[in-house]
């Protein structure tokens, strides 16, 4: 295959630094569906051969990008330009810095990276039963309605991914003249799934490509394979992680490169995560422990791709908390204790580099999230699960503290794990880290520190625990008063907490409370700055408060700045306004050459249910030239997801007369709408993630990380 030769990213997201956010092989047979993994070992896993985190392959294209295009910017921001010379490229890549240059407190951040199940499109467009007249919230006081609701979208069948969908990704992936096309149609059909023998043969059909000497190639084959889910890939996944000899023999080559070996590690996290069988959970946490525990490479890649990746695959409570040495020596894949118990080790070790530590913290706050405690689980096991959640809020709350050994990154990671495992009753540990939560995100010393506590503390709060109290007047308190007094940084963060927090007791069946709603109402209403309008605008719609609607509409016809438009519309779709859908059209249809503000509007139609959105998309897809225009158009379809996109995209896809790039995005469309999942399959990467400590492996401003692949 031709190697690229321009830089622009294709499958990948381009993040713009200060705006915000923009947004597996050959040798080894495949297991039969229904293969039996082995049983973890005698022995604790990670006895096994070290990798050597060698040189890739090949080298990337000339400058270290890919050709092709760059997925969407924030509202507001410029497409991205050329990757300079010496840009990552091959093993050098995994050193770099992924996410250096953001400022990591500011909330738009926070959301593009946790937006998807607030969003949740195609859930709502499919399940939701919108009835004609009525708008599912109103105006003001409550006696307007927002106008008639639309028609409904209509989700493609069986039928259609089987004989229009992956036939036509298929054919596109075998005459694919660029490394667009092929990244593209790889991940595409991975996000077709496949049950059993359709699954063994398009896991087939992604092998070669792991030996492609274009390194970007190479390492989304085995992003694809974990993307697909099909459970015997764990073993391949597996070898490449470990660098084995096999392994080496699936990428043709002497060792597999540390960016192909991370990327397998999240393949077989995404794997574990969708299996039910407790053989392949088993498999994979011991595997991707086993890689880490091992690890001598040089940079934080392998580790941090091997933490995330085992905190997405909780095993079974035993009911024994491991607490002598011979106990705490049993295999972490004997049950959730030993599987949190051998992290809570890696977490003190201050041997453990700091970005992985970061993230070991996520997985242990993953592994004992807030499970609400029910007659299905015995007496043993919930006494199990407190001496473990106990064991693990000591250690965090070291790390909050940045006590000994913990750095600033922990500590934020320690922050948003203890907005995972605690509750609102009024059991002493709970009141213990809401305290610690409350005062950090008051008085931490780092600015990023003090927001992930707020947001972990509105996490907590509503839980109702193993009691019937919930302590949410003082949380309540505390953000208004930050609303109120603080300077624009902190009101913005406060804001979104409190949307946050009010999101979170609406779910539980409480009716947000007026004084938080109109407080963002009345900051709405008085908000100059874009920043501050766009902040506003989002934590309304979080809130579902709809005491903001007419500051909203209001904000849509008065703004000019092209970010917070964007967010307005995503705050009146969010809110379901649907006297919005014609204005929120209007801004569709002159937002040609505004890639940003093209993306949230017509996120926007899709939250407001209007099926017009579909069509005008299209069109301005297949005329669309720049990149980043097309980058918003693909994603903004492939997000709706409605099937009515599906001839037009195969027709554009088989199009020769289009450019590769433009075909490129057609099926990176295609895979979006014949999604096997609700939501984005890298949100489960990305959703409470400390996106601080990023290396290039995960997130990365050039477009080379996990999490920049559409």
């Amino acid at each position: 295959m031709k190697n690229r030769t321009t830089t622009a990213t294709f499958t990948r997201v381009a993040f713009h630094i200060r705006a915000c956010l923009g947004l597996l092989l050959t040798a080894l047979p495949l297991a039969a569906h229904g293969a039996n993994f082995p049983p973890p070992p005698a022995t604790p896993p990670w006895n096994g051969p070290t990798g050597d985190g060698g040189p890739t392959r090949g080298p990337r294209s000339p400058g270290g990008g890919s050709t092709g295009p760059a997925s969407p910017l924030p509202p507001g921001s410029t497409s991205p330009g050329p990757s300079s010379p010496g840009s990552p490229g091959g093993s050098a890549a995994a050193s770099s810095p992924g996410a250096e240059g953001l400022d990591f407190a500011s909330w738009h951040l926070w959301w593009e990276f946790n937006k998807e199940p607030f969003l949740a499109l195609k859930e709502h467009l499919y399940t939701t039963e919108i009835q004609s007249g009525t708008g599912g919230f109103y105006l003001g006081d409550g006696v307007e309605p927002q106008g008639e609701a639309p028609a409904r979208f209509q989700r493609p069948s069986a039928e259609d991914v089987r004989e229009r969908i992956a036939p036509a990704l298929e054919k596109a992936l075998a005459v694919a003249d660029s490394n667009d096309m092929t990244t593209a149609c790889l991940v595409a059909l991975a996000k077709l799934g496949g049950e059993g023998a359709e699954g063994a043969r398009l896991a087939d059909l992604f092998l070669p490509f792991l030996q492609d000497p274009n390194q970007e190639v190479a390492e989304t084959a085995a992003a694809a394979l974990g993307i697909l889910g099909h459970e015997a890939s764990a073993f391949r996944l597996g070898e490449l992680a470990e660098n084995t000899d096999r392994g080496a023999r699936l990428v043709d080559a002497k060792r597999v490169s540390v960016r192909t070996r991370a990327f397998a590690a999240y393949g077989l996290g995404l794997i574990g995560a969708r299996s039910d069988r407790l053989d392949v959970r088993r498999f994979v946490v011991h595997k991707l422990l086993r890689v880490a525990l091992a690890d001598d490479t040089s940079t934080p890649d392998l580790g941090v791709a091997c933490m995330i990746g085992a905190g997405l695959v909780p095993l079974p409570w035993s009911g024994n908390v491991p607490q002598d040495d011979q106990q705490r020596s049993l295999p972490a894949t004997t049950s959730r204790e030993a599987q949190i118990t051998v992290l809570l080790d890696l977490l003190s070790d201050k041997k453990t580099d700091r970005i992985v530590r970061a993230h070991v913290a996520g997985a242990i706050g993953n592994l004992l999230a807030y499970e609400r405690s029910g007659s299905e689980l015995s007496a043993t096991l919930r006494a199990s699960q407190a001496r473990m959640k106990e064991q693990a809020a000591d250690v965090l709350l070291d790390a909050l503290r940045e006590k000994g050994s913990f750095t600033r990154e922990v500590a934020q990671s320690a922050a948003l794990a203890l907005g995972r495992i605690a509750d609102g009753d009024a059991d002493r540990l709970d009141q213990r880290i809401r305290a610690e939560l409350a005062r950090s995100g008051t008085d931490a010393n780092d600015r990023v520190t003090r927001f992930f506590a707020l947001l972990a503390l509105v996490e907590a709060a509503p839980r109702v625990g193993d009691g019937d109290r919930r302590e949410v007047t003082d949380v309540r308190a505390l953000l208004l008063k930050g609303l109120a007094r603080g300077d624009g940084e902190t009101r913005r963060q406060c804001a979104l907490a409190l949307g946050l927090l009010e999101r979170r007791l609406g779910e539980l069946g409480t009716v947000p409370a007026r004084d938080a709603t109109n407080a963002l109402r009345r900051c709405l209403t008085e908000a100059k700055d874009p920043n501050d309008v766009g902040a506003y605008a989002i934590a309304s719609g979080i809130a579902r408060a709809p005491e903001a609607a007419n500051e909203l509409i209001q904000s849509l016809a008065d703004q000019r700045d092209d970010r917070a438009l964007g967010y307005v519309a995503i705050g009146l779709g969010l809110l379901e306004v649907h006297t919005a859908r014609e204005p929120v059209l209007e801004l569709v249809d002159g937002a040609t050459y505004r890639p940003g503000l093209l993306r949230e509007a017509a996120t926007a139609l899709g939250l407001l249910g209007d099926r017009k959105a579909v069509e005008v998309l299209l069109a301005k897809l297949h005329k669309a030239n720049s990149l980043a225009s097309q980058a918003s158009l693909a994603q903004a379809v492939g997000r709706i997801g409605d099937a009515g996109a599906i001839e037009p995209l195969v027709g554009m896809l088989g199009d020769r007369s289009l450019t590769s790039r433009a075909r490129a995005f057609a099926a990176v469309a295609l895979g979006s709408v014949a999604d096997k999942d609700p939501l984005p399959w890298n949100s489960r990467l990305s959703v409470g993630l400390n996106y601080a400590a990023a290396p290039a492996t995960l997130f990365d401003l050039a477009g080379f990380g996990i999490l920049n692949i559409l």
